[in-house]
């Protein structure tokens, strides 16, 4: 049965992403065993002489993952091109899926999502071929139909209306939109953009944290209900579906399109005593933002460091010039190299 919960009940604390997006400070990502609970494929071993490589294991579908979100799940609505949350996408960017993604967002390396192959024949076009085996999750309306090209055109003909208006959260970056003059569908299969002049910050904005792709159909019958959280309105092409617990999110597999995930099940917590639930063995991922956390687990994990979402603090006043110029603000924003400053730093 599917928990519903009201949105008043629901949202507290501060907001956090998984989405790969330019950041200013670090946090410590702690992993049991590299691979908990996935039970690895037995692999051949060397055959021809001793001094031959051994083949790597590769892991076997199946088993479940308990980790935390980076921050509490605060969600004000499940439009994906309404939100002001980053912490939807928590839920969101497991459950959908992006025309393309960051692959390797520490080389700054963006791949294939709902597009599998894509070409630019001249500086002002970009064509975008979809994967063919996408697909709508099985709930209704969609009921786990093919992803198509024409979804997508309509998809961001909603987001180029939404920008035109001005009025979506900041978190949006809308003003990134700015350079677009068309989007259609060419031919079957293939999305088309048209640019009223070059962008080289195109890949990035299909990329970004919130440009996951919506079906039509879903906005048609949830738009108006996304604000009360409900998981059965929550219909993506990504590689889980969802639904409410008692301590955050429950995902399972959904393995019928072109993103199929290992395990069957991931659970997603709220951050509460990360690092005593980690040592315990109640958690087989956490992240870790106090040193001493982190020499805590530092004998039973292996670490990585994660891009954190900035903290930017200010005692400019944003209800007078120039600071009420949010043009300004974003133009401010989008000059400030994140990557590189978070590296230096």
């Amino acid at each position: 049965m599917t928990r519903r919960i009201s949105r008043r009940a629901f949202i507290a604390g501060t907001s956090a992403s998984v989405a790969a997006s330019a950041a200013g400070t670090f946090a410590i990502v702690a992993k049991r065993g590299g691979e908990p609970r996935v039970q690895p494929a037995l692999a051949p071993g060397p055959t021809s002489s001793p001094t031959s490589v051994p083949t790597p294991t590769s892991p076997r579908p199946g088993g479940a993952q308990t980790i935390t979100a980076p921050g509490r799940l605060n969600v004000d609505t499940f439009d994906a091109q309404l939100t002001g949350e980053s912490s939807v996408v928590e839920i969101l960017g497991r459950t959908h899926s992006r025309l393309v993604q960051w692959t390797d967002p520490a080389s700054q390396t963006i791949g294939a999502d709902l597009a599998q192959r894509w070409e630019t024949p001249d500086p002002l076009t970009a064509i975008f071929h979809l994967d063919p085996i996408a697909t709508w999750q099985a709930k209704p309306p969609l009921n786990g139909r093919r992803v198509t090209a024409d979804d997508v055109v309509a998809h961001f003909k909603r987001t180029l209306d939404i920008a035109s208006t001005g009025k979506a959260p900041v978190g949006q970056r809308y003003h990134t939109y700015a350079s677009w003059e068309s989007i259609d569908s060419s031919a079957a299969g293939q999305v088309r953009i048209r640019l009223k002049r070059p962008d080289p910050f195109l890949m990035d904005t299909l990329a970004s944290e919130f440009a996951l792709i919506q079906a039509p159909e879903a906005v048609a019958a949830y738009a108006g209900l996304w604000s009360k959280a409900d998981s059965d309105h929550v219909i993506g092409s990504g590689p889980w579906t969802f639904d409410w617990a008692d301590d955050g999110v429950t995902f399972t597999a959904w393995r019928f399109g072109h993103r199929k995930p290992l395990l069957d099940a991931l659970h997603v917590i709220e951050p509460s005593d990360a690092a005593k639930r980690f040592a315990d063995g109640s958690l087989d991922e956490a992240i870790l933002r106090d040193r001493r956390d982190r020499a805590a687990v530092s004998l039973s994990a292996s670490t990585s460091k994660r891009y954190e979402r900035e903290i930017v603090m200010s005692s400019f006043f944003v209800g007078a010039p120039p600071w009420n110029n949010t043009g300004l603000v974003n133009a401010i924003s989008a000059a400030l190299n994140r990557p590189r400053l978070a590296k230096s730093l």
